[in-house]
């Protein structure tokens, strides 16, 4: 028979099986995550030189001759003579350069002779490196055309199959027309969006009239949750000239108040509208905003509609 001692030591084996097992398969995953994580945040090549060069790249007289220069590097035969001597021997001595590119531009022949800046961008390894990389220039192409473009036309290409969903566009408007609005506005913090996106119910508080299946969808949509969670996206939720052109790229109406009971078009009929019809009372010459139901006086009957609709948010149309 076991004893006492015996028995405990085999009921706690498999307990200590399980909590080395545990441990081992919870830090493994915590290991793969870390490196996961880091790997995201490092930055590929094009990247890197983007970042550390945008200044020059987007130089009016760079820009005009980037194209072309580029379309000769990715050509096989240049290719095979892209080596960091080469390269720095063509630095050194510009001229040498039609020897290897018979096609190149004088002009970028002249400006790599006087430009100290084009000469330190091509003596740098990473730029060296991505010449001779296919996909890095191709990448690079592209990043310099996204700096092109406004926030909000980067943000509507990103999303463009977001946008073309018929469920998004039938709300959309509200929502652009509620987060546009100053008070709101004044509320769309970092902190705040980066709350929502955690949790969506948070929305709820900050606007009270929200479009309930606006919050669904940051709960359950996959897409709408990348979308929310995209930084540029989230910029753009803040600057409310960006919320206008995006309506205007995708043809929403988000215009003016259609509704004259909102005098001052600041998206609330309240006491401000009430004192703005007042101030004009029995006014010969009134302005037309003052003229709430268009007969041409501002009377009784102009306070009167005001005050019918006192308290209401209103909706923004062309």
């Amino acid at each position: 028979m076991y004893s006492n001692h015996k028995i405990k030591e085999y009921i706690c084996l498999p307990k200590l099986l399980l909590t080395v097992v545990f441990l081992y398969t919870f830090l493994s995953l915590s290991f793969f995550a870390f490196k996961s994580n880091i790997h995201a945040q490092i930055p590929s090549l094009a990247e890197k030189v983007f970042d550390k060069y945008q200044t020059l790249l987007q130089r009016e007289d760079i820009k005009k001759l980037l194209p072309l220069i580029l379309v000769e590097i990715k050509k096989p035969e240049t290719q095979s003579l892209l080596t960091p001597d080469t390269i720095n021997l063509i630095v050194d001595s510009p001229g040498t350069l039609k020897q290897f590119v018979p096609d190149i531009d004088d002009e970028f022949i002249t400006l790599l002779e006087e430009d100290q800046e084009i000469q330190t961008f091509l003596r740098d390894p990473d730029v060296q490196t991505l010449l001779k990389d296919l996909n890095a220039i191709d990448e690079l192409t592209e990043l310099l055309r996204l700096a092109e473009l406004s926030l909000a036309e980067q943000v509507v290409e990103k999303h463009a199959s977001l946008f073309e969903r018929e469920d998004i566009m039938e709300f959309l408007p509200i929502i652009l027309v509620t987060l546009r609005k100053p008070d709101i506005q004044a509320l769309i913090t970092p902190e705040i969006i980066k709350q929502v996106v955690a949790n969506p119910d948070i929305l709820k508080t900050v606007l009270p009239d929200i479009d309930e299946r606006f919050i669904t969808f940051l709960k359950d949509d996959a897409d709408v949750m990348t979308f929310i969670s995209d930084p540029d996206v989230q910029l753009l939720l803040q600057d409310p000239e960006a919320i206008d052109e995006v309506a205007t790229i995708l043809n929403l109406r988000i215009g003016p108040p259609a509704e004259p009971w909102d005098v001052n078009k600041d998206g609330m009929v309240n006491i401000l509208d009430l004192t703005f019809v007042a101030s004009h009372f029995g006014s010969n010459n009134p302005p037309p905003e003052a003229d709430v139901n268009r007969d041409g006086r501002v009377n009784i009957l102009d306070l009167t509609l005001v005050a019918s609709h006192f308290g209401e948010q209103t909706m923004y149309e062309e």
